[in-house]
């Protein structure tokens, strides 16, 4: 974004830290506040609640309609009236019969989604069309709606202005199309531009090189170096520049509170127009506040810290609940249901009433549910059975019936099809198309219409093809042939050749596209557009390639140091002995620190307090201030106290170390008192709190904020306890148990490996049987179908629907058959005869003959595939582009419409090639790549040549310049352009060329001066002769005199001092 800044981590933990958890909901005169302690299990989830008029209400069970609170259930809000949204619809505040899922609104008429389509207010017959332009319908897959009129042109093209245009070839900007380039691919009001060389900055280009460019107003600027703060650029006096309206700010010793810059960095927030530090104080409205004193509730402040907060007063919550901004006493209850109080162990909230039932109780509508027996359907409860499932507010056998638009018919899942609220039979169809049912081998939906041709065929525009021997491209089927890829409405092979900004070029398998140029990925690099030799641990920096073992790349440019280093700004530092401080200056570990970006003398046992250093042997910092160690060797806020006798209470140091501990604000020893919720109990023969009595956990349990007699070995059991070694806890109820084996069938304890259970009741598998959760008569092979037993031996259960056996031994779908004489193909029955597997819903013998995906049956048996319409066998042949070619498919390949045997050929571009292991493509010829290389479709030895962008070089006579070669001794390569070289004296100056002694290069330019005159700072010329260059400033001097920098005395009262000058002789005499 234009003027803004990536923010530091610290800045990120400063932002994090300046916000107060204080927020709450107000409707009307009633509050809901949100801050509450840790253990307080009623605070308010802004996310879930909201206001309906002057009243509060869970978004989760209600809703608001017209100003009057209504239960969640399936209904709707349509105006002031309620709807079910299961079997109507809500269209311009009238209620109509419709279901949303396929039905729509066409201004206040209902319509079917499937068949019409709604255009400006009008309903129109969908058919082939599925977009609207003005009142008009048309097809998105063949043309395009451009300003209210349809033109011709469908997927890639959009509109600039009233034209059409591809988008993959042309630009538009603002109105103009331009052809796509491959440098210029961006607009800047009706013109294009290279954004690797430019940058647009309100319409104007401006010409910008390198990285960390960004617009301020019109104007260009490097974020890394300024700051733009409402279109007014400043220096960055530290990577800690913040802006505070059109001015900047150091985060680290400032802070922007409503536009004005206040003294206090890093630990300070904004407390309306006050400033505060959060590390030891809050915020409550606009006042400041301590939190170990005073809590906050609402905007109001109130003695005693840390407490938890109910609307704008304070509440121990120990003692009470806070429901909905009503505090109740807590008692036995622990949970809130609307402002009533309630526990969850024994009763349930259900839309703010509290109903009888705890664990494993669910609510339906307004009645509690056991899910383990029963179901809730819309608000309903019913009883769960096996297989059943919700069909609106009723309950249906999935196996034998089916729900479609929210009502019950006969026929289960293997029967019938649901489309879209329509009930179609199933037969040989497997899945839906709008509101109609097909089968996926002989048929494929496009667009909610159904197209015959089934398995590999696709979509494409309106029409289908046939994935096996066509492509899609720009939704027209082309002829695959030798091709197995699109570029734009062209097909090609991308083992031979690549698409690049829509044009086909030589190169296949392992190159990419580097602009609108091929490259080879495992030898080259494709760098900002410009393409280089890969090399080892290659990467890219900028447009140029480096070893990122041995350099690294710091704010685009290559520096010395790799692995073991890491970038400060544009310099390197190595990890071991040096760190870098406020991402420009490196030091050194060892002997100084970084503390608010500045470096400070101090290495080992050193740290940051606030913005000085200290040393953590001899000092404490706590919170910014720093106190002398002595005793004292813990913090409590910003004072220090020896924690061997004292103990840090919210803020407040009290006597007592050791064993004491805090209760609140007050301290207590732990060997003789127990805090129990905020107070303080003797602890007596007593080792634990229940709320706030004690008791000891030998001999009793705290179950639900009550005492009750078992100790150890003992859990909560409803109101009670059970001793889990003997006993279990079956529905709130304490059972005894007699072995492991022992568990619970709803109150009751059964014996799972000699007994079973049905839902709630305990019963003998050897006589009788749980169907549904009913029980019946069984014994041996007695089995369930649905909802009745039967008799295996007699009986099949063929998708819940009982069959006399007789010869039958099998089912297909709901019928039975005999294997023997009959296949079950696709739930249609076939006659076996001598066939014995089945392709699609015919049936065939897999022995002699195959099954090709078309559904095609075809002579050849299991060692043989299909070729089209042919068969071929597999270890002998192989298939290639529709053809059977010789050579089995475990070594050979398809080139084209050939083979060739990949452990000694090639295939390269289109053509065998000898090859095979550790060999490439180049072009049309193959290469090893172990010796040779590839460089513009050329092969070449590695060993005495190499390659520069697409031209080759001799090693011995040449290098690389960017992406040009040239002859080393003739030329020389300057900042990535060649140049010719005169004479051994002339030198490199940017991309210009100089000769030493009669020219110097100062700050990129070449100037004409004699061999006595220097370069200072970059920048500057002077004369060594009569001037000196201390820090980069030219001062009077000559040959006699030499720079002496001041050391810098880190102090926060003194400054650095100016570099200056002494005579060589005075600095000696004076040592």
């Amino acid at each position: 974004m234009p003027g803004g800044k990536m923010f530091s981590l610290a800045a990120l933990l400063c932002v994090i830290l300046h916000v107060q958890h204080t927020q709450g909901i107000s409707c009307g005169s009633q509050a809901l506040n949100s801050s509450h302690s840790d253990d307080d299990l009623t605070q308010v989830d802004p996310d879930h609640h909201a206001c309906c008029g002057a009243q509060p209400y869970d978004n989760r069970t209600h809703f608001c309609c017209g100003g009057t609170l209504k239960e969640s259930t399936y209904e709707g809000c349509c105006g002031n009236e309620t709807y079910n949204r299961g079997s109507h619809i809500c269209c311009e505040g009238l209620i109509k019969l419709g279901v949303t899922w396929y039905h729509g609104c066409c201004g206040a008429e209902v319509f079917d989604s499937e068949t019409h389509i709604c255009c400006n207010g009008t309903l129109q017959p969908r058919g082939a069309y599925d977009r609207c332009c003005g009142n008009e319908t048309y097809s998105s897959a063949t043309h395009t709606c451009c300003e209210g009129k349809v033109h011709p042109g469908g997927p890639y093209q959009v509109c600039c202005g009233p034209e059409v245009f591809n988008y993959r070839m042309k630009l538009c900007c603002n109105g103009t199309l331009h052809e796509k380039k491959k440098t210029h691919n961006y607009c800047c009001g009706n013109k294009t531009y290279n954004y690797n060389t430019h940058t647009c900055c309100g319409g104007t280009l401006k010409t910008a090189s390198g990285r960390y460019r960004l617009c301020c107003g019109t104007e260009l600027y490097n974020y890394m170096t300024d700051t733009c703060c409402d279109g007014v650029l400043f220096k960055n006096e530290s990577y800690d520049n913040f802006c505070c309206g059109n001015l900047t700010f150091n985060y680290q010793t400032h802070t922007c509170c409503r536009g004005k810059i206040q003294p206090g960095g890093s630990n300070y927030g904004c407390c309306g127009t006050q400033i505060y530090n959060y590390r030891t104080q809050r915020c409550c409205g606009t006042t400041v506040y301590n939190s170990a004193t005073h809590t906050c509730c609402g905007d109001k402040i109130h003695t005693g810290g840390y407490q938890s907060c109910c609307g704008t007063d304070k509440y121990d919550s120990t003692s009470y609940l806070c429901c909905y901004g009503v505090l109740r006493a807590r008692g036995a209850n622990n949970s809130c249901c609307g402002t009533q109080g309630y526990n969850s162990a024994t009763h349930t909230c259900c839309k703010t009433k509290i109903l009888s039932g705890g664990a494993y109780r669910y609510c339906c509508g307004n009645q509690v549910y056991n899910y383990n027996t029963q179901q809730c359907c819309g608000d309903t409860v019913q009883p769960k059975t096996t297989y059943s499932s919700c069909c609106g507010r009723q309950t249906y056998n999935r196996f034998t019936n089916t729900c479609c638009a929210g009502k019950i018919q006969s026929g289960g899942q293997y029967q019938h099809l649901c489309c879209y609220g329509t009930l179609q039979t199933k037969g040989t169809n497997n899945t839906c198309c709008g509101t109609k049912g097909y089968d996926t081998m002989t048929h494929t939906c496009c667009n909610g219409f159904v197209k015959p041709g089934g398995f590999y065929h696709r979509c494409c525009g309106t029409g289908l093809y046939d994935s096996t021997t066509q492509l899609c491209c720009e939704s027209t089927p082309r002829e695959k042939g030798t091709h197995n890829s699109c570029c734009l409405n062209q097909t090609y092979n991308s083992y031979t050749h690549t698409c690049c900004s829509g044009k086909i070029l030589p190169g296949g398998s392992y190159h990419r596209c580097c602009g609108s140029r091929v490259y080879d990925s495992r030898t080259q690099l494709c760098c900002a557009g410009i393409t280089r030799e890969k090399g080892t641990y290659s990467s890219c920096c900028g447009n140029q390639a480096y070893n990122r073992i041995t350099h690294s790349c710091c704010a685009g440019i290559i520096k010395s140091g790799g692995t073991s280093s890491g970038c400060c700004g544009t310099e390197t530092y190595s990890y071991s002995t040096q760190r870098c401080c406020g991402y420009q200056s490196v030091y050194n570990r060892t002997t100084h620190n970084c503390c608010n970006n500045k470096i400070q003398s101090g290495g080992p046992n050193h740290g940051c307090c606030a913005t000085e250093v200290y040393d953590s042997r001899l000092h404490l910092c706590c919170y910014g201030t720093l106190h002398q160690r002595g005793t004292n060797n813990g913090c409590c806020g910003t004072q220090s106290y020896n924690t061997t006798t004292h103990t840090c209470c919210r803020g407040e140091i009290k006597p007592g170390g050791g064993y004491h501990s805090c209760c609140g604000t007050e301290v207590y020893d732990s060997r003789t008192k127990l805090c129990c919720g905020g107070a303080i109990q003797s602890r007596g023969t007593h080792n634990s709190c229940c709320g706030t009595k004690t008791y000891t956990s030998a001999t009793h349990t705290c179950c639900n904020s009550n005492i009750v007699p078992g100790g150890s070995y003992h859990r909560c059991c409803g109101n009670g306890t059970y001793n889990y070694r003997t006993q279990t806890c079956c529905a709130e109820t304490a059972r005894d148990t007699v072995g492991y084996n022992d568990r619970c069938c709803g109150a009751d304890i059964y014996n799972y490996r000699t007994q079973s259970c049905c839902i709630t009741q305990v019963y003998n598998a050897a006589s009788q049987i749980c169907c549904g959760g009913k029980l019946q008569s069984g014994g041996t092979n007695r089995y369930c179908c649905g909802m009745k037993a039967y008799n295996s031996i007699t009986h099949l259960c063929c998708s819940t629907m009982l069959r006399e056996k007789g010869t039958n031994n099998s089912c297909c779908g709901t019928q039975s058959y005999n294997t023997t004489t009959h296949l079950c193909c696709r739930y249609m029955l076939r006659e076996r005869g001598a066939n014995n597997s089945c392709c699609g819903t015919k049936p065939y013998n897999r022995t002699t003959h195959t099954c090709c995906v078309s559904g095609q049956v075809l002579p050849g048996g299991s060692s043989y595939s299909c070729c089209g319409n042919l068969t071929y066998n597999r270890y002998d042949s192989t298939c290639c582009q529709g053809k059977i070619q010789p050579g089995g498919s475990y070594y050979h390949r398809c080139c084209g419409s050939q083979t060739y045997d990949s452990r000694t050929q090639e295939c390269c571009g289109g053509r065998v090639q000898a090859g095979g292991n550790y060999h490439y493509c180049c072009g049309n010829n193959s290469y090893s790549y172990r010796t040779h290389g590839c460089c513009g479709m050329q092969v070449y030895n590695r060993t005495t040549h190499s390659c520069c962008g697409n031209q080759l070089y001799n090693k011995a006579t040449g290098s690389c310049c960017g992406i040009q070669a040239y002859t080393k001794g003739a030329q020389l390569c300057c900042n990535g352009k060649v140049q010719a070289a005169g004479s051994k004296k002339q030198r490199c100056c940017g991309t210009e060329v100089y000769k030493e002694g009669k020219q110097i290069c100062c700050g990129g330019k070449v100037l004409s001066m004699k061999s006595r005159y220097r370069c200072c700072g970059g920048t500057q010329v002077y004369s060594y002769k009569k001037q000196n260059c201390c820090d980069g400033q030219v001062l009077l001097g000559g040959q006699k005199y030499s720079c002496c920098e001041v050391q810098l005395l880190w102090k926060p009262d003194l400054q650095a001092q100016d570099s200056y000058l002494l005579r060589r002789k005075d600095s000696v005499r004076g040592k």
